[in-house]
């Protein structure tokens, strides 16, 4: 299971399309997979203080025949975390 990141959401949705195949309405789309990151960082203009922010990509499980997909879900790998909205995010103040 090295990078699990990768290879756990591919034998996951590896069981999903199988179900699939032999079950059609008993089973849901594959999830959206591994996880990716985006960073992004620099200088406050108008405090001259440094600010950084990392976090995971977000997705959602595949419908199923009769519902939507959950999400919007960090993958998986990260034990299905919900994503935090940015509004509390940018509320913290122990960055």
């Amino acid at each position: 299971m090295g990078l699990y990141s990768a290879t756990l959401p591919t034998m996951i949705d590896t069981v999903l399309r199988a179900v699939g195949e032999a079950v059609p309405a008993a089973a849901a789309a594959g999830h959206h997979a591994s996880f990716s990151a985006h960073w992004f960082y620099g200088t406050d203009p108008a405090t001259d203080e440094l600010y950084q922010h990392l976090d995971t990509g977000h997705g959602g499980w595949g419908a199923s025949a009769d519902a939507d997909g959950a999400g919007p879900y960090k993958t998986m790998a990260h034990g299905d975390t919900l994503d935090v909205p940015v509004e509390m995010q940018e509320r913290c103040a122990c960055c």
